[in-house]
């Protein structure tokens, strides 16, 4: 990667003496803590434990609520009345000389802040840091103090001043002033007193309290202080997709001082690899050391994956792949100064009718290969300079650096000699350098539509629909014929015959037809076509007759009878003298029924001779009947 230049913060916001006063603590409390604690690969090895260190958040752009936040995270109580000092960086009024020294030490954040606190005799004062020196380094330093009154004034003009000459006396001035000289007197005599007098000032869990007793230049007597120490391992770093380990440590310590109202708090992460931090930050969401936007990118370094960390020389050979396949291949001098962050590459989206690429960032003659999306495409346009949009081109690749090369075939009227060919379904052209192609469809020949109908669903009528298909494919629907017409509006007339046959048949039902004389192809107001019947029974008639006609003699008989007894009975006496009716000649009733209305002439004759009880009078034998 290139390297980035940074310039000095402005002369206003200056802390140079606070940055270098902070390392110098920062060394001298590991090595008062730790004694001969070092960061080499043994000490890396035998002394960091897998521990989760709490990680101050790092203030962004130097703002107050962000430097504020920190504040919160390390300490108790209340964050207000903070006094706020920082240095921003600034890239103003500096020398390239002097942006190569500071790019040495500060980021792009916030290079240094300090934050003072007072509350009664109590102060409270935060300083923080993010440089690279030769490796990047954070450190946080939070000192929690109580002084004389008589002290707070001068105390808290020295936190605040920054003037040049306090870097001269940075340990005297931190240890002597702060440790020793000016705070309270105090007695802590446990372990546990100095977790829980700790823990009451710093938001901060600590473990592995131990008693250290120490010499420091200055300062008559020996200091006895209470302190813990924990580390790990900083987490892998994601940079251009892939993980990478930072080499460094993370760890924070703790120091409650027996003797004096002094407690202090340390946090600091280190890595080997300088720059890794701020790489991370530039480009942690980046899937490839190149700008673009595209899946699947791979960069090849003679035909190896590019090594991040590796430091190539001379003319290498550089491959941009994606999906496996080369689009860009070039010769690249690694020993000249190269980033390859500003090398931008784009392609069309996935959706266009043409195929192009845009590559800018990369000045080396080289070879790239172009999608042909168009089968009939037999050309590209070359634009020999670096654009941004695929829009730049003409239309017509006639505009200045503009250059349409035939494929296959080769352009030799520029400076470069610029050949094309095509392999499958891709373009590849050769010599480039400033490059821009875009692949040039050919115009189309018009095409002439030939439509062929089906017939009409109403043949008859020539309306209703069909189906049209243009033979030649033209792809457009203009002259294309009607495939629905509208039917005139037709009234059935309906004429039937008669319902046949006209003697009812066995199943009592006669048919007949209708026709609609009008052929409007419809069943509406369509008469009935079937019709019940009775069917007659004929020999019923003749029997029924023949009963009329037996009946009709019968009466006939009957009243013929009744005429002629009738005329008997005239003729024939009615007796109901009981001497006549004792004669066993006396007509019956039947007999007199029928018999002759004379008999009355029997009965009605004198008793002129009367005769004995037996004697019988016979009933004259003319009026019996015949």
């Amino acid at each position: 990667m290139k390297k980035r230049g940074r310039n000095k913060p402005k002369k206003e916001d200056e802390i140079p003496p606070i940055l270098i006063c902070l390392i110098l603590l920062a060394l001298i409390l590991f090595i008062l803590i730790f004694k001969n604690l070092v960061l080499t690969t043994n000490v890396i090895q035998n002394h960091l434990t897998p521990k989760v260190i709490e990680n101050p958040p790092t203030p962004e752009n130097c703002s107050n609520e962000s430097i504020k936040k920190v504040w919160e995270f390390i300490f108790k109580g209340s964050s207000e009345n903070l006094t706020i000092t920082s240095a921003p960086y600034n890239n103003t009024d500096s020398s390239e000389e002097e942006s190569e020294i500071w790019s040495l030490l500060l980021n792009e954040k916030c290079p240094a802040y300090k934050v003072y606190q007072t509350n009664g005799t109590n102060i409270r004062t935060l300083i923080g840091m993010d440089v690279w020196f030769l490796m990047n380094m954070k450190v946080a330093m939070a000192i929690d103090g109580n002084y004389p009154p008589e002290e707070m004034e001068n105390i808290i003009q020295r936190i605040s001043s920054s003037e040049q000459n306090e870097m001269e006396n940075a340990p005297e001035y931190l240890l002597l002033n702060f440790l020793a000289n000016r705070t309270i007197k105090r007695n802590i005599n446990t372990s546990q007193e100095a977790k829980t007098e700790f823990e009451s000032v710093f938001n901060i869990s600590s473990s592995n309290w131990t008693k250290e007793e120490f010499e420091v230049d200055g300062i008559t007597e020996n200091l006895t202080a209470f302190s813990f120490f924990e580390n790990g391992s900083l987490e892998n770093i994601t940079l251009f997709g892939e993980s990478i380990d930072p080499m460094g440590i993370i760890a924070k310590a703790g120091m409650v001082l027996q003797n004096y109202s002094m407690n202090i708090y340390l946090y600091t992460d280190i890595s080997l690899l300088a720059f890794t931090k701020e790489l991370e930050r530039l480009y942690g969401n980046w899937t490839s050391p190149i700008n673009t936007s595209l899946k699947n990118i791979e960069i090849k370094v003679n035909n190896s994956k590019l090594e991040l960390l590796k430091n190539y020389e001379d003319l290498q050979k550089l491959e941009i792949n994606q999906d496996n396949q080369i689009i860009i291949e070039s010769e690249v001098n690694f020993s000249e100064e190269i980033d390859l962050t500003k090398i931008i590459l784009k392609k069309q989206e996935t959706d266009s009718t043409r195929g192009y690429i845009i590559i800018n960032g990369l000045n080396y003659t080289k070879n790239v290969t172009v999608d042909r999306l168009n089968d009939k495409s037999e050309s590209v346009c070359i634009k020999d300079k670096d654009i941004y949009s695929i829009d730049e081109i003409s239309p017509e690749c006639n505009a200045i650096d503009e250059y349409i090369l035939e494929c296959p075939g080769n352009l030799t009227s520029i400076a470069r000699n610029l050949t094309c060919n095509i392999s499958g379904n891709k373009f590849i052209i050769t010599g480039l350098e400033h490059s821009a192609i875009l692949e040039i469809i050919p115009p189309e020949i018009p095409c002439v539509q030939n439509w062929q109908c089906d017939e009409w669903s109403e043949t008859s009528k020539s309306c209703g629909y069909r189906t049209c298909t243009d033979l030649n494919n033209c792809g457009n629907i203009t002259g294309k014929p009607l495939e629905y017409q509208e039917c005139p509006v037709c009234i059935p007339n309906w004429k039937c015959t008669p319902f046949l046959p006209e003697k009812c048949p066995r199943e009592e039902k006669r048919t007949r037809t209708c026709t609609d004389i009008n052929d409007c192809g419809t069943e509406k107001g369509k008469p009935e076509l079937t019709q019940t019947c009775e069917r007659k029974n004929i020999l019923v008639y003749i029997l029924i007759t023949l009963l009329g006609i037996a009946v009709i003699i019968l009466i006939v008989i009957i009243l013929k009878r009744i005429i002629i007894r009738r005329e008997k009975l005239k003729e024939r006496p009615r007796t109901e003298q009981g001497q006549y009716k004792n004669d066993p000649n006396y007509p019956s009733q039947i007999e007199q029924y029928y018999g002759s209305d004379q008999t009355h002439n029997f009965k009605e004759q004198p008793e002129t001779n009367p005769q004995s009880e037996n004697y019988q009078e016979k009933f004259p034998d003319k009026y019996w009947p015949k």
